[in-house]
């Protein structure tokens, strides 16, 4: 007799309606161990969802709106997340964040006020590349420093304090900079209400938490949105030095001392800011702008954007000693890692050098590495891949995937490329830039120190100027001696590749 079939037939759920089946086997779990609900219905869903929304905690309720006026006349309302109502119920509701926040309370105490973290990046669900990306967004995240290095690399220890989409935030004078001091006023700060950190809120065991802003983690584009900073386009791209000129528009007929081009990788050479003297350079324009005299060729020449709403006037805001570069986005993500990999293998292939892409392809394939981090070394190094590669100039491959390349690459230029003889200063210069991110990926577990990852930085900064010419250096480049000064004053350098 054919077994008599129980419940539904497992290869045909999702097939009416997409689910992956990492999805079915979790939703499966959870029915077996909850019971299927009374009802489900999409609306059903729906309506629980905004009750959950409309949740009242001590610090407000759990998800607000917020109407913004837009420069054409219309209004649009986006949802906010109340960060502290989040914080509360997660506490109340999550075993594993209210234990990962009793053990920051154990470590740090509640003396001293805790660490506010903001971090923003874009998002889009089309192709990036795309030339009218009418669907991008911008998210804004938030965490607290006392989590720890390795807590704030798991994104479910980060909160997504509100997401807009870019078109609507062009449309709103002053953009992410006005509304990320609107929310830093209303929801951390806000000193008419119960939501305040400087004077504390209350945890669900009557614990008193409080805190300040601490760090602004940023690549480029996030830090103009931030701080409506010039960056690539301003004559002064970091807004952290102050005579520091793009190379391309350095000349030393013109910029005479103390002026220097983002070629120099001479410390001692820069003029840092100090948060008092972006702040002076901030109200120099506004008075420029009350005047009407204020120019796009000023805000190119001080390598500062202004608006009237913008984050530099919040009077917590201090951009000098809380902003924090995103290392991944310097080396690892249309960074100098990637794009030096490209320089040393088009070298190489001038000189005919034994050492290709599709050789290396062959080295990797020996190795193996642990399966939540395996490269895909086929893809990352077949015919159409390896034309990628020389045509860009780069190699072409994620984050992920250049990191977990990283010490075996190392290995192989050390042990096979150099001993060929061939390009040896190129060669010499990727070997020190491989170190650095070796360094970088190191700092989360506490053993690298500042001193060391300066020596480690100006080693192969050198050694790529030598190798390339002043020509060859990026901005980037520049800002990836700022890592070494943070890691010392910061204490840890935080990885924006986790959200």
């Amino acid at each position: 007799m054919e077994p008599t079939r129980k419940g539904a037939e497992l290869n045909s759920l999702g097939r009416d309606s997409h689910c992956s089946q990492r999805g079915i086997a979790k939703v499966l779990a959870a029915v077996k161990r909850d019971g299927v609900p009374e009802a489900f219905s999409e609306r059903t869903q729906y309506r629980d969802r905004k009750r959950f929304a409309r949740l009242q905690t001590p610090c407000g309720t759990l998800v607000e709106r917020k109407t913004l006026c837009l420069s054409d006349g219309t209004e649009e309302v986006v949802g906010i997340q109340n960060p502290l109502a989040f914080f509360y119920q997660s506490v109340l509701d999550c075993k594993g964040f209210g234990t990962m926040v009793e053990r920051a309370i154990a470590r740090s105490g509640v003396d001293v006020p805790w660490g506010l973290i903001l971090y923003n990046d874009g998002i889009t669900p089309q192709d990036s590349a795309s030339s009218h990306d009418q669907r991008k967004l911008i998210s804004i995240y938030w965490a607290f420093r006392e989590y720890g290095a390795a807590a704030l690399c798991a994104e479910e220890s980060w909160g997504i304090l509100a997401t807009i989409r870019t078109k609507v935030l062009s449309k709103y004078h002053g953009g992410l900079s006005r509304f990320t001091t609107e929310v830093l006023d209303d929801y951390f700060f806000n000193e008419a209400g119960r939501r305040n950190l400087e004077t504390g809120f209350q945890l669900p065991d009557g614990t008193v938490l409080k805190g300040n802003m601490w760090c602004f983690i940023a690549d480029e584009p996030a830090l103009k949105d931030f701080f409506l900073v010039k960056g690539h386009a301003g004559l002064l791209p970091c807004c952290l030095c102050r005579n520091v000129v793009l190379h391309r528009f350095f000349d030393a007929r013109v910029h005479c001392a103390p002026f220097v081009s983002t070629a120099c990788f001479d410390w001692d050479a820069f003029q840092l800011h100090s948060d008092a003297s972006i702040r002076g350079l901030y109200l120099h324009l506004a008075e420029a702008h009350g005047r009407g005299e204020l120019d796009e060729e000023m805000e190119i020449s001080t390598g500062l954007g202004y608006s009237d709403f913008g984050l530099i006037h919040n009077r917590r805001v201090h951009v000098a000693t809380q902003l924090m570069y995103d290392w991944p986005h310097c080396y690892v993500v249309g960074g100098l890692l990637d794009i030096e990999i490209g320089q040393c293998f088009r070298e190489l292939s001038r000189v005919r050098s034994p050492t290709t892409y599709a050789v290396l392809g062959g080295f990797l394939e020996h190795w193996t590495w642990p399966h939540r981090q395996s490269p895909p070394i086929g893809k990352l190094f077949d015919e159409a891949a390896i034309r990628s590669h020389s045509n860009a100039g780069a190699f072409k491959a994620n984050a992920s995937d250049i990191m977990s390349l990283a010490p075996v690459l190392n290995f192989f230029l050390t042990r096979v490329t150099r001993e060929q003889g061939f390009s040896l200063p190129q060669v010499d210069s990727l070997i020190a830039c491989i170190d650095v991110v070796e360094l970088l990926m190191c700092v989360r577990h506490g053993v690298v120190t500042a001193d060391t990852l300066k020596t480690a930085l100006l080693r192969h900064l050198g050694l790529y100027k030598a190798a390339y010419g002043e020509e060859a250096c990026r901005p980037k480049h520049h800002y990836s001696l700022h890592l070494w000064k943070m890691l010392k004053e910061f204490g840890m350098l935080i990885s924006c590749l986790t959200l």
